[in-house]
């Protein structure tokens, strides 16, 4: 546990960080890949702004925990939502970074040469589980599950602190 109160503290000290994040939603009948631009200030605020799908490209928003607003040019973000409609796609990185930088760690420790971090978040009294996975004490990938689905995978790249 002690390398993801590290991290936590680094981000904090460090004003925040920046990050490159590919979201894959499952909805069980359909996946959705989204690709977003992300920069948090250390205090659980996110900006970010998609670059992919190209569709909803140049869309961008501001996530603080469980709050955001989403600006538009014209264009609309309609697609399901989990977990009782608490959580979408877009909003997964400014979840991931709550949980960084305050929720519960649950567990920690190495898998297949990979450091893993699971915090737990409640919603609606359930548990949220987010496991990320770092090499070279940066994240790499996150995974939500709930309700023992996984739910979301986030790939994280070009992650670097302020």
């Amino acid at each position: 546990m002690t390398k993801g109160i590290a991290f936590r503290s680094r981000i904090i000290s460090s004003g925040g960080c920046g990050f490159r994040v590919r979201i894959t939603a499952d909805y069980g009948q359909e996946v959705r890949e989204f690709t977003l631009d992300c920069d948090s200030d250390g205090e659980g605020n996110v900006s970010f702004c998609v670059v992919e799908p190209d569709s909803i490209a140049d869309i961008t928003g501001v996530i603080n925990g469980d709050e955001g607003t989403v600006t538009y040019d014209g264009l609309q973000l309609a697609f399901p939502l989990f977990v009782n409609d608490q959580i979408s796609p877009v909003s997964a990185s400014g979840l991931v970074l709550d949980c960084w930088l305050n929720e519960y760690i649950l567990s920690a420790g190495m898998t297949d040469q990979i450091y893993r971090v699971t915090y737990e978040k409640k919603i609606q009294e359930k548990a949220l589980l987010i496991d990320t996975y770092f090499e070279k004490d940066i994240p790499i990938s996150a995974e939500l599950c709930y309700n023992g689905y996984r739910i979301m995978n986030l790939m994280i790249s070009e992650f670097s602190f302020h």
